[in-house]
C-alpha cells in the first residue's frame, strides 16, 4: 500500500508540475505580449483565452509549437460556433504563441534550462517505469 501511495504521489506532482509550467508560459506569454505592445492590454486576456484553448483542442503541451495543419484544424472547429473576427483573433494569438515560443526557446531566456527540464524527465520516466513494475496502467 506504501508503494502505490508514493507511486500516486510522484504521478499527482508530475501533473501539477505541468499546470505549473503550462502558468509559466502564459504568464510569460502575457508579458511578451505586454512588453511589445502589439496587443491593446484589454484584450490580453482573449489572447490567452484562444491560445489556451487551442492548445487543450489539440492536445498539446504549451511548450510546444503547433503545425500549421494543427492551427487550420483548430481554426476550423472554432469557426463552426465563432465569430469571423473571433477567428481571426485566435489565429493572431496563435500566431503571435509560436513566434513567442520561438523567441524563447532560441533565447532561453527566463531561466529553465536544459539540466532541469532533463531532471524532470527523469523523474517522469522512473515513475512511469514503476507504475508498469506493478502492472498499474500508464
Amino acid at each position: 500500500m506504501g508503494r502505490r501511495c508514493n507511486i500516486i504521489v510522484l504521478h499527482q506532482l508530475l501533473y501539477c508540475w505541468n499546470i505549473v509550467s503550462h502558468i509559466g508560459y502564459l504568464e510569460s506569454f502575457k508579458r511578451f505580449l505586454s512588453s511589445k505592445g502589439t496587443v491593446n492590454e484589454k484584450y490580453l486576456p482573449f489572447y490567452l483565452k484562444w491560445v489556451t484553448e487551442g492548445y487543450r483542442y489539440l492536445d498539446v503541451s504549451l511548450s510546444q509549437s503547433i503545425t500549421n495543419e494543427q492551427k487550420s484544424q483548430f481554426l476550423k472547429h472554432l469557426s463552426k460556433s465563432h465569430e469571423d473576427w473571433q477567428v481571426n483573433q485566435a489565429d493572431n494569438a496563435l500566431r503571435l504563441y509560436s513566434y513567442f515560443l520561438l523567441k524563447r526557446h532560441s533565447n532561453k531566456a527566463d531561466g529553465i534550462s536544459e539540466a532541469l527540464i532533463s531532471n524532470w524527465k527523469a523523474v517522469e520516466e522512473k515513475t512511469i517505469e514503476a507504475i508498469r513494475l506493478r502492472h498499474r496502467s500508464y
